[in-house]
């Protein structure tokens, strides 16, 4: 019924009450007025008869008034409800309608029925309610002062509520779809049930994405961090975190991937000034390899063993030239295998403090040479071909000087030579080249002679 039509009853209501106050004024007249009327029920009737309007404390029951229609169907009504009151419009059959009720301490429920009976709205302030929330499946209890919405369909089943810091939304069959909180932000649910998405704010403002399989399992998750980079999570069937990407706001990206315990077991990046890198990690999560890209372009590949020491690493260095060096259980690097600025390749073995003792090296005309060094890094020995065919073993004292040589000329002639401290030659033995003071000629002595030489330079002996 429209606000006019209850306006209408309403004057009517008050216009009956002045004809009857009008008709009792004029019997006073011929009879004695009575102080006071006293009845437990008073009825306005129409022109046939019929009761429209009933003000009535039959039965003990609280006091009310009802209008009632035509049919004498009761449309309308104000009644007491509990420590308070309450008022009620009724469709017509006498189904449907609004029922408002206030109790003294200030709650108010609103409720809307269908033209069936079936109540499907119920707006309420405070007071002692309860509703089946979607969200959890039991009934709870509206705060006291808190305003609260429910709205059911024809079957009587909650499919949506909204209190103070809540909103929830269900399926025909009860099951929440959708559920707003103040604690956990949005959320969404299957039709089982079961949460599928979460989306909120942290403390801190932060906002967050959560999604689920259809077991409830949270499989992935996207966030804002405090430094206001982003990050995504995925995790397996168990829980488990198997990726996560983040975007720091410094510009870096990162991406892990863990094992099924959890545990990362790779690490690729970009961060700031470091270019990118790839790390490989073992159950344990120690780093075991290592890949990199310098800022200045030059590829790295490190190797650690499980007590997190570095073992190997091949690099190129700037020109493009490769370089491997292998480390020993202390982290010492013990051999080094690179190839050198004149295009010559050298493998350099090192002793437990990292200094070279051994050293193989091919020069740029294929020529092959291999050297000892003592701890100091003074050569102690070579040995050295040439690319004539000539094959030479140097053998050096502790400052690093030649003081003997045996080699083997092009023709395979062998020859052995001894120098003294300023590497002069003092003795030759074989086919060997030397110099001929006088004229500064050289010659080269027959297979079996044997030649002594002064300090100066002078032959003092020699045979044949």
């Amino acid at each position: 019924m429209s606000k006019n039509k209850w306006a209408i009853v309403l004057a009517v209501v008050v216009v009956l009450a002045v004809v009857v106050a009008a008709y009792a004024a004029g019997k006073a007249k011929a009879a004695p007025v009575a102080e006071v009327v006293r009845a437990r029920r008073f009825e306005v009737v129409d022109a046939q008869g019929r009761v429209r309007i009933s003000l009535e404390t039959d039965g003990g029951r609280s006091p009310s008034i009802r209008l009632l229609d035509e049919k004498g169907i009761m449309r309308a009504g104000l009644s007491e409800w509990g420590d308070g009151a309450s008022c009620f419009l009724v469709g017509k059959e006498g189904k449907g309608g609004a029922w408002l009720g206030v109790r003294s301490d200030g709650s108010a429920t609103l409720k809307l029925s269908d033209e069936r009976g079936e109540e499907r709205c119920e707006l309420g302030l405070g007071g002692h309610m309860s509703y089946k929330d979607p969200l959890s499946g039991l009934e709870t209890e509206i705060p006291s002062g808190s305003p609260h919405l429910k709205l059911s369909d024809e079957q009587g089943k909650t499919r949506a509520a909204l209190d103070e810091g809540r909103l929830a939304v269900s399926d025909d069959k009860g099951g929440a779809q959708l559920g707003l909180t103040m604690a956990r932000g949005l959320v969404l649910f299957d039709e089982k049930g079961k949460e599928r998405a979460v989306l909120s704010l942290e403390p801190d403002g932060s906002p967050w994405l959560k999604l689920a399989d259809k077991k409830g399992e949270t499989r992935a998750a996207v966030a804002m961090f405090r430094d206001g980079g982003p990050g995504l999570g995925l995790y397996d069937e168990k829980g488990k975190t198997r990726a996560a990407l983040t975007v720091p706001a410094d510009g870096g990206v990162g991406l892990i991937l863990a094992d099924e315990k959890g545990k990362p077991r790779a690490a690729m990046g970009l961060y700031g000034d470091l270019g990118p890198t790839l790390e490989l990690h073992g159950e344990k999560g120690k780093t075991r390899a290592g890949l990199q890209v310098t800022p200045d372009g030059r590829p790295l590949l490190q190797l650690w063993d499980e007590r997190d020491k570095g073992r190997a690493l091949l690099s190129l260095d700037p020109e493009g030239r490769p370089r491997l060096v292998l480390a020993d259980e202390e982290g010492k690097n013990r051999a080094r295998l690179s190839l050198e600025s004149d295009n010559g390749a050298g493998l350099a073995l090192c002793d437990t403090n990292g200094n070279e003792r051994a050293g193989l090296r091919v020069t740029p005309d294929d020529t092959p040479g291999f050297a000892l060094f003592n701890e100091k890094g003074k050569v102690r020995a070579g040995v050295m071909g040439s690319s004539d065919g000539s094959l030479g073993l140097w053998l050096y004292d502790e400052k690093g000087k030649g003081r003997a040589l045996l080699s083997l000329d092009p023709e395979g002639r062998p020859a052995l030579e001894l120098s003294d401290e300023k590497e002069n030659t003092r003795a030759a033995l074989g086919a060997a080249s030397l110099e001929v003071t006088q004229t500064g000629e050289k010659r080269t002595t027959a297979e079996s002679s044997l030649v002594l030489i002064d300090k100066d330079g002078k032959v003092m002996w020699e045979a044949p």
